[in-house]
């Protein structure tokens, strides 16, 4: 964060740092800060809006009398496996966990 903070090119906070730079002290565990450390706070927002759409498209489109529990379940999935991939390192760059949640992002749109 010090790193950051201190930098004076607003070029490098835009558009982030890059993965070339590591040489021992931007290398983070947490993925959610390495994002925006590594692509800028542009990179940033292109990398979790995604995310948070398909969050707010189901809540928006989802029939408040019709909830079965394959929805709840799928839902909540969605919210606690993204919530635990930002706080974990490298689990979006993992084929399996992402495999994963790209099956329960399909299950909730079937249902949607």
């Amino acid at each position: 964060t010090f790193l950051y903070k201190n930098q004076k090119n607003i070029f490098l906070k835009i558009f982030g740092n890059g993965r070339s730079v590591h040489y021992g002290e931007i290398i983070l565990e947490m993925e959610l800060i390495a994002i925006f450390y590594n692509f800028g706070l542009l990179g940033f927002l292109l990398y979790i809006c995604p995310f948070i759409g398909i969050v707010i498209y189901a809540i928006r489109k989802t029939n408040k009398k019709d909830v079965n529990n394959d929805y709840v379940m799928n839902m909540f999935g969605i919210l606690l496996a993204v919530g635990l991939s930002f706080m974990a390192g490298y689990v979006f760059f993992s084929s399996t966990c992402v495999l994963l949640i790209s099956i329960m992002i399909c299950r909730l749109f079937k249902e949607v």
